[in-house]
Formats: C-alpha cells, sequence, structure tokens
C-alpha cells in the first residue's frame, strides 16, 4: 500500500496552509522543489490525497507519491519502491535505476517504471538502460566540468562550498568529494581528461563579461 501523500510532505517538515487548502482532498504546502526563493515562500504545491498525487502551480513539477518522496530525498523511485515493498531477490539495480527524477529530468528523461518494463519487455528495458545511462555519462562529464569552471570563478571559501553542494547534489555525490577533486584538479598535471581546457575556457569567458556563476 502506497503512503498517504499529506503524511508525507509532513513527515518530510513541508509547510502547509489550512487556509488555502479547500478541502481534505486538496491540501496547499509551500513547494520545496520551486528554484526561486521567492516561489518558496508562497504555498503553490497541491497535494490531492484522494488520488495521492502532486502539482506545483507555480514550478510545474508533478507525479505521484513515489516520485514525491524521490524528489523529497534525492534517491531514485526504484530506490523508494524497494524500500516501501522489499527488494526483488537476485535484482541488482543498474546505475540508470538509480538516477533521481530530478537527474533524469535534466537529461530529457521523465521518471522511468524500470521494474514495470524490466518484466514486460526485456529487450526495450535493457536498451533503455544504455541509452539513458550513455546520456547520463556524458551530462554528469559535463556538470563536473561546468562546476569546476564555477568553483574557479569564485572567490571565498564559502562560496566554493555552495558550488561543491550544488554540484554534488545534482551529481548524486558527496559534496566533500568534489571539493578534494576540485582542489587537487587545480595542480594535478596532467588534468582529468573532463577538465582540460577548463580554465583557459573561463578566461575566455570571463573576457566577454560573461557571468560563470552567479
Amino acid at each position: 500500500m502506497l503512503p498517504p501523500i499529506k503524511e508525507v510532505a509532513l513527515h518530510h517538515g513541508l509547510k502547509m496552509n489550512d487556509r488555502l487548502s479547500k478541502s481534505e482532498k486538496d491540501v496547499r504546502f509551500k513547494c520545496p522543489f520551486c528554484s526561486h526563493k521567492y516561489q518558496k515562500k508562497k504555498y503553490h504545491l497541491s497535494l490531492n490525497t484522494r488520488d495521492n498525487v502532486f502539482k506545483c502551480w507555480s514550478c510545474g513539477e508533478s507525479g505521484g507519491v513515489l516520485k514525491f518522496i524521490a524528489l523529497l530525498e534525492n534517491t531514485s523511485i526504484e530506490e523508494v519502491k524497494a524500500r516501501l515493498f522489499g527488494s526483488t531477490p537476485n535484482i541488482q539495480l543498474h546505475p540508470a535505476e538509480k538516477l533521481t527524477p530530478g537527474q533524469l529530468k535534466e537529461i530529457g528523461f521523465e521518471p522511468i517504471n524500470w521494474s514495470g518494463l524490466r518484466q514486460s519487455n526485456p529487450a526495450l528495458y535493457r536498451n533503455t538502460l544504455s541509452w539513458v545511462w550513455r546520456e547520463w555519462q556524458l551530462h554528469a562529464r559535463f556538470l563536473k566540468r561546468f562546476g569546476y569552471m564555477s568553483f574557479l570563478a569564485v572567490n571565498s571559501p564559502q562560496e566554493r562550498q555552495a558550488v561543491c553542494r550544488e554540484y554534488a547534489q545534482r551529481l548524486g555525490i558527496d559534496p566533500q568529494s568534489l571539493m578534494m577533486e576540485y582542489v587537487q584538479a587545480r595542480f594535478k598535471k596532467p588534468q582529468p581528461e573532463y577538465l582540460r581546457g577548463a580554465e583557459q575556457l573561463l578566461d575566455a569567458l570571463k573576457k566577454k563579461g560573461a557571468k560563470v556563476y552567479a
């Protein structure tokens, strides 16, 4: 049985607005997925407790309770399923199945029902795994490269930590590990292949007055 979406929201500390909630079926919360600070202050997140679904009327994020949990906990829907319903014996999740809804969105995919696809069409399941994972690896290299440029573009330790936190969350890795990787990359010769030329590109962007990190 799926957990009630309102209870999930309250459990994760989301703030509810009783006045804006039209009924017990439709309740309003502050949206944790909105990127802009102003948007985060408003009660744009609508939870339909009857259908166990959510929609933010500001950022547009929407879906069912499994996606809701995955977004709140920055994990994959398959991992949420495994925790709620128990893992299927002898099945290990492919790295692509562990991508969060946010990570899938970054590479242009909606959340994928991997377990359903595995059962209904094994060949399509394998091909989709390869496709998604290949796209993510390319995107992750870009994120690390741009994160490194942002790391170099800021001046204070606090700003560098903020850069590492932001990009580590998007990559699904530890911020301290990413910080160490970037620090070592500045002095390591040769640099990792994905970072080569990043400093020269940053200099060129600065000369054109472009902002790399704001």
